[in-house]
């Protein structure tokens, strides 16, 4: 009686893992919050889905993969992000083609080097930054090995992701670690615009504030101070920028309304209180989330 007992909950354990593995963010969010068991099989199954995506391209040297990508701060981002952060918009069956690393200038050479060493790819190419990454790229590096091809972009700052993480291009928008999501990108979250203080810091808080561990906080940039507005999925809400633009041109926004505003009530405000937007890194288009590649309204 007491091994059917057991074999039960190891089945129902498995059921429970299967239908996570098709959750988004916020489903795995309430799923943390009723128990600590259930919070432990969570981040199981957060890992066991970012192994699953990167095994494809580390089928040797795992360990010391996932060690360098740590010592060197560098974070994986592009469709083995999207698909991690989002499965919920992945086809069934769909697997990356290939894997893409943002890495500092400095420690940079430590990720090159384990993929060299360590994981037995070969460097096929590399250039200097183009198109959406002119501006925060020094290098990119395409390494590949049979079939498989991993892409490292080294940061112009020696020893931060920014601005890597700050240019336009969507998939630059979400970044893992083994254990952490980064998101950028609201509108991938199932109930769009998360009602969380928006904050993206400086690269020296980056850890300390822009992991969140599957507690998902929707972060964004702010090019204003005083009243403005942020939108997604064409609705808006008030909000209010916390601080000045910075060294970085970085800061927070706090929504101060929970109602939705309509196009007619947008437009009656002035546009100067507006988040307006240039193809700068300092003022960034918030409310145009909505109609970036890649966003469903």
């Amino acid at each position: 009686m007491a091994e059917s007992f057991v074999t039960l909950c190891l089945v129902i354990d498995d059921i429970v893992y299967v239908i996570m593995d098709f959750c988004g963010p916020s489903t795995m969010c309430a799923l943390m919050s009723v128990s600590t068991s259930m919070k432990h099989s969570v981040r199981t199954v957060l890992s066991h889905q970012i192994s699953k995506l990167v095994a494809k391209f580390v089928d040797e040297g795992i360990e010391a993969f996932w060690r360098t990508l740590d010592e060197s701060e560098s974070l994986i981002c592009g469709s083995v992000a999207l698909a991690a952060l989002a499965p919920h918009v992945v086809k069934p069956g769909w697997q990356p083609a290939d894997l893409n690393i943002l890495s500092p200038m400095i420690p940079a050479h430590k990720m090159m080097d384990c993929l060299e060493r360590e994981m037995g790819y070969k460097r096929i190419s590399n250039g200097a930054g183009q198109s959406d990454y002119a501006a925060s790229v020094f290098m990119f590096y395409v390494f590949g090995k049979e079939d498989k091809r991993i892409t490292v972009s080294q940061s112009v700052s020696g020893t931060a992701l920014f601005p890597l993480v700050d240019a336009p291009a969507t998939h630059q928008m979400n970044s893992i670690s083994r254990t952490h999501l980064y998101c950028f990108y609201p509108t991938l979250l199932e109930k769009g615009v998360s009602t969380h203080t928006f904050e993206l810091p400086t690269h020296a808080e980056l850890k300390r504030y822009s992991k969140f561990d599957l507690d998902f906080k929707v972060r964004a940039p702010y090019s204003t101070d005083g009243e403005c507005l942020v939108g997604c999925f064409g609705r808006w809400r008030r909000a209010r920028a916390l601080c000045g633009v910075g060294r970085l041109g970085w800061g927070g926004v706090e929504l101060e309304s929970e109602e939705w505003m309509t196009e007619a009530e947008r437009d009656q405000r002035t546009t100067d209180n507006h988040l307006d937007f240039c193809n700068t890194h300092v003022r960034w288009q918030l409310k145009k989330f909505c109609s970036w590649p890649g966003c469903r309204r």
